[in-house]
Order: C-alpha cells, then structure tokens, then sequence
C-alpha cells in the first residue's frame, strides 16, 4: 500500500466514468468518496480512505477488503 495526500472528490453517487475521473485529476483530485462528505457537512474530521479501484469501467470489489484493511492499519498507527 502507499499513502497519498491530497484533494478528495466527494459525490452522491458512484464514479465510474474515466472521463469524469481524469477531468477530476487536472484539478489536482486523487481519489473520489461517496459516505464522509454527509459526515463532514456537520462535523469537521480527518477522513482516511482505502482506495480499491480507478472508478472506471474495470471497477470492481476485489480489492475492497485489502483497502479496508490498510485503511485500518493506517488509522490504528495514527491514532
């Protein structure tokens, strides 16, 4: 796994067009979200992501739970 920093996307929906990620990318945006933009709409906090695929046509959950988990592990060190 590496760690990246930097600007995430939050949407109401699931990206997976790589037109619509690659537009993204010119602004400097790393990576998209779905659940923590609710969340932080009301309470301010650090969001830690595990990102499983390139939200394009090949997206899939086969490395769903490996993020999680790195996600996890990542949390735990930094807290």
């Amino acid at each position: 796994p590496a760690i990246h920093y930097g600007l995430i996307a939050s949407a109401n929906r699931v990206i997976n067009d790589a037109s619509a990620r690659n537009h993204a990318a010119n602004y400097g945006v790393l990576c998209f979200e779905m659940e923590a933009a609710g969340v932080m709409n009301r309470f301010p906090c650090l969001v830690v992501r595990g990102i499983c695929d390139y939200s394009d046509s090949h997206k899939n959950k086969r490395w769903q739970g490996y993020a999680a988990m790195a996600a996890a592990a990542y949390t735990k060190d930094l807290l």
